[in-house]
């Protein structure tokens, strides 16, 4: 059951909207990464004023735009969120590149997809890029986060999730 839905979750991941970028040297796909999410209080059946918190790193970015070729991520947000139909959370998202250099967004602009079945998370959103590399552009993320106990939904909630994502930055 548990891989039939990464399957699935995965597939809907392979067909979503790509960034249609303005110009071609202002692309950068980062198509490795894996990011963990933590939820305050833990998400549950019921919707509830969420703290959400998530930390990784992306890799293998390509073109090297910017001297770029990986980073870590750090996302802080807030929403009113459970684990059966999902939600939607604001905040802010911080790249810190391996050059030393950091791009901060607004998380998200546009979210084009967001479930949460059972506390697994499939999450395609746009961001802003306010400051640093791709300044004036945008973001697009694709995660999928599964959570180590699928019942822990059912049984007093979803702490944390954790899986692969992957990014795509446009220039302005």
């Amino acid at each position: 059951m548990r891989r039939g839905l990464t399957i699935l979750l995965s597939a809907l991941l392979a067909g979503m909207a790509t960034a249609t970028p303005a110009h071609a040297e202002d692309v950068m796909t980062c198509p490795v990464g894996n990011l963990t999410t933590n939820y305050d209080p833990p998400l549950s059946t019921v919707t509830r004023h969420t703290d959400v918190e998530s930390f990784g790193s992306v890799t293998t970015c390509s073109p090297n735009t910017f001297g770029i070729t990986g980073g870590t991520l750090h996302i802080t947000a807030t929403g009113d969120l459970n684990c059966v139909t999902g939600g939607a959370s604001m905040g802010t998202m911080v790249f810190v590149w391996n050059t030393g250099q950091i791009s901060v967004l607004a998380y998200p602009t546009d979210i084009a997809l967001s479930v949460r079945p059972l506390g697994e998370a499939v999450v395609v959103v746009t961001g802003d890029v306010l400051s640093g590399p791709f300044a004036g552009g945008t973001l697009v993320g694709h995660a999928t986060m599964v959570t180590l106990d699928p019942t822990a939904c059912l049984l007093g909630g979803v702490e944390s999730v954790g899986g692969p994502i992957s990014t795509t930055f446009t220039g302005p």
